[in-house]
């Protein structure tokens, strides 16, 4: 008889449907974990750990075990009908609310809310306590200790509080080298932006083309349980680094961070007024230039030199107009009109936003003279979206190898934007 009743078992005949009338429906992980909360609660141990901090440890590691949301969300609403003695050892933490307050706290149908407790046995979180009508019900003595109680059997989360804590520190630990994978991502794309903008004259084609390939790729998920692209991002990035790197030639000589006997030197000192101290005498040497040469050129000569004057005159731009075709320079500009030092201070700000490294600045500076310079930081960071192809910084070197080459047409760029403007 026995033999026939484990066949129809297996089989899942119709006397195997007769003797699971009325029952739930079996479950592997569910005997098993009833079975270890019996043999554990024969045998005894070591003092179990507070509850909250299991339950904690749960959501920790949660994605390590597979446990979704909505299954941690009914862990903890099911923990909250428990009190602090059903934990203690000798105690089943055992609660029973109805189905319908099940349903009106998950927003759920009776059919979900039967999956849902389906899905919690079987992920081993909990084990049914059934009574001989399938009904949940317990009463507590005047202690608030459980006498009886039919229906969610919480223990297996004080049986499993070793392996959570195991799996918790897991996860934190994968959160924190995502982490610094992202710290890593992002600084190397930095560097190797600004790498590009200051050695893209030294890079052969196909190692400027492949470190502009890798700044183009879109970031991977940063997700730490899946590291893998995120890893393979950030040594694409250090790989495209280090062979930028390797192609800019030594300097010619050492560079000197600090300079020599700046002990001696004030520790403060107004940096605007020993520009503006600059550019008078700049402009007064510049002065005392232009008068020797017309007392040296003839009539013909001076004729001809005011008519060139006039055409470059035509296409002179004031700080006020180039504030108001570049918006952007206008943010780091004092109250008030600005002049060319204030315009020049700013452009060396925005450089640094638009990642114009500062060697690309110093050069521009050297070529194309301060102010010229300035206006041509202006023109990058007024050129609408879509029109750079490259970095901001590679652009503006590309203006400067064109203004050592006498190919840079500055007037040509303000015209157009002074023409969009309107």
């Amino acid at each position: 008889m026995r033999t026939m009743l484990h066949a129809a078992m297996v089989d899942g005949g119709v006397m195997g449907d007769r003797l699971l009338a009325g029952a739930r429906r079996p479950s592997r992980a569910g005997v098993i974990a009833r079975s270890i909360v019996e043999r554990t609660r024969s045998t005894g141990g070591a003092p179990p750990p507070h509850h909250l901090r299991v339950l904690h440890n749960l959501k920790a590691a949660a994605p390590m075990l597979g446990v979704k949301p909505r299954l941690l969300f009914a862990i903890d609403w099911l923990v909250q009908f428990t009190q602090p003695q059903d934990w203690l050892p000798g105690s089943r933490p055992i609660v029973w609310p109805s189905q319908a307050l099940q349903c009106e706290a998950m927003g759920v149908s009776v059919t979900q809310v039967k999956e849902l407790n389906r899905r919690l046995i079987d992920a081993g979180l909990v084990v049914m306590r059934d009574s001989g009508n399938r009904r949940r019900y317990g009463r507590r003595d005047h202690e608030g200790n459980t006498v009886e109680a039919y229906g969610f059997d919480l223990s297996p989360l004080m049986e499993r509080a070793s392996e959570f804590e195991q799996a918790a520190a897991a996860a934190r630990k994968l959160r924190t080298d995502m982490a610094e994978l992202r710290r890593r991502a992002g600084a190397a794309r930095t560097e190797l932006k600004s790498a590009i903008a200051a050695a893209a004259e030294y890079l052969p084609a196909d190692v400027l083309d492949a470190a502009l390939d890798t700044l183009e790729r879109t970031r991977p998920q940063a997700d730490p349980y899946k590291p893998g692209p995120m890893c393979a991002y950030v040594a694409d990035l250090e790989e495209k680094l280090r062979g930028i790197l390797a192609h800019v030639p030594p300097a010619d000589r050492p560079v000197v961070s600090t300079p020599m006997r700046a002990e001696i030197r004030p520790h403060q000192y107004n940096h605007q007024k020993e520009q503006q101290k600059k550019e008078a005498h700049t402009m007064r040497a510049m002065g005392e230039v232009v008068a020797v040469a017309q007392r040296l050129r003839g009539p013909e000569q001076t004729r001809r030199s005011a008519k060139e004057d006039g055409e470059r005159t035509s296409t002179r731009i004031t700080p006020s107009d180039l504030v108001r075709i570049a918006p952007r320079i206008g943010t780091y500009l004092p109250p008030g009109q600005p002049g060319w030092p204030e315009i020049i201070d700013a452009a060396d700000w925005l450089r640094g936003e638009m990642g114009v490294s500062k060697a690309a600045w110093a050069d521009a500076c050297l070529v194309m003279g301060r102010a010229k310079a300035a206006v041509a930081v202006a023109v990058v960071s007024a050129r609408p979206e879509g029109h750079i192809q490259v970095s901001p910084g590679a652009y503006f070197s590309g203006l400067v190898r064109r203004a050592k080459t006498g190919e840079l047409d500055l007037a040509r760029s303000i015209t157009g934007l002074r023409s969009a403007a309107i």
